[in-house]
């Protein structure tokens, strides 16, 4: 009796000594995190622009807002803003250097009559910014069209005109990485699984964006078959072609999306279905409270975990826990958040992120005052 105590008293040890080593060193990376948002902190920049096309010999007339990524004050760190103006083959055309002041600065484009008619991107950024993911640098994308041209005997000016070649800017920058594009005819389709992964055995949520070639702005439609052919959901856009659909994957299965159009039946395929990992399940849709679904796979039960709610790279909730179970469910009232888009983030033993999830939060108490 006493060789089993003191069996049961030593695994009891070694398991609490574990689950402390644990949560060591899941502390050291969530300090990690903070330090670094600390050290190298994030700035953005916003363009404010006095039209939404332009003419050939006009100015693109523009101020310019530096502000501080993590609260939105006005930036003190960075003292020159960069803009420049893009053709849309992406040369250069012209670059600005601009001294900011208070988090501000403004400046203008000149159109020179020596320019071709087209879409023109403007770009703004500092040199901070550079040291993170070009997604962050401001970019917005113009009509610029040919100078009215007046009918010779009448006098009458003529409708301006576009003659373009290439209708659509190139993306010089990389394509996000949190989605599965798949083409087919017609039709480009881009799925985002809710928490980065489809998950067998498990409600999945599987959000959409299909873009019609000819027309972006076509409702989209389509089936979800297994390879019996059976319909296991029905996609339909709600929205400029988005929209979501929910079903469960079996184990081992693939799964294809079957459009039917006038020109036929195509199919595309699913995102690859996971087995036994993390997956994520939020509902936004009530006004004050965040439910979080979260489903843990096999291999890390009884390990410490943490959830972190970041915004704008600092950290609003921290909240570490033991995973005893496959689901577990956790609610978090707004009020705590701040208005913007926040991310889930769902981490091991290791501080490795195993699942996130981004959502958009809007808090009453952070609406301004208005002056009357």
């Amino acid at each position: 009796m006493r060789k089993r105590l003191i069996a049961f008293f030593l695994l009891l040890l070694c398991a609490t000594l574990n689950s402390v080593a644990q949560q060591k060193n899941l502390s050291e990376q969530i300090r990690h995190y903070q330090s670094f948002s600390q050290q190298f902190a994030q700035e953005k920049v916003y363009l404010y622009f006095d039209n939404d096309n332009y003419l050939i010999g006009e100015n693109i007339w523009f101020k310019a807002y530096v502000l501080m990524a993590d609260n939105h004050h006005y930036s003190q760190m960075s003292k020159t803003l960069y803009v420049e103006l893009l053709a849309a083959d992406g040369n250069l055309v012209d670059q600005l250097k601009l001294r900011i002041e208070d988090g501000q600065c403004h400046g203008a484009f000149y159109l020179k009559p020596n320019l071709s008619a087209g879409f023109y991107e403007v770009r703004a950024y500092t040199r901070c910014m550079l040291n993170f993911d070009q997604a962050i640098i401001f970019s917005r994308v113009f009509p610029v069209m040919d100078a009215p041209q007046y009918h010779r005997r009448s006098g009458e000016r003529l409708t301006p005109s576009m003659n373009i070649k290439k209708p659509v800017l190139p993306n010089k920058r990389p394509k996000q990485e949190d989605s599965d594009n798949k083409t087919t005819g017609l039709w480009q389709v881009d799925f985002y699984p809710e928490g980065g992964q489809l998950v067998a055995g498990r409600p999945n949520q599987l959000a959409f964006k299909a873009t019609h070639k000819n027309d972006p702005s076509q409702a989209f439609s389509a089936k979800i078959v297994d390879s019996r052919q059976e319909i296991v959901g029905i996609m339909q856009s709600e929205h400029q072609g988005m929209g979501s659909v929910s079903f469960q994957p079996e184990k081992g299965e693939r799964y294809r999306c079957i459009v039917e159009g006038e020109h036929g039946k195509t199919s595309l395929e699913l995102p690859k279905i996971a087995e036994d990992a993390y997956n994520l399940i939020v509902n936004n849709m009530h006004h004050d409270i965040l439910d979080i679904k979260l489903f843990c796979d096999q291999a890390s039960r009884g390990d410490t975990m943490a959830m972190l709610i970041t915004c704008r790279g600092k950290i609003y909730q921290l909240q570490a826990f033991i995973n005893q179970a496959e689901a577990l469910q956790f609610q978090l009232p707004k009020r705590v958040l701040p208005t913007g888009v926040n991310e889930i983030l769902i981490l091991n033993n290791q501080g490795q992120v195993q699942c996130s999830r981004l959502f958009f939060v809007r808090n009453e108490a952070d609406k301004p005052d208005l002056i009357r």
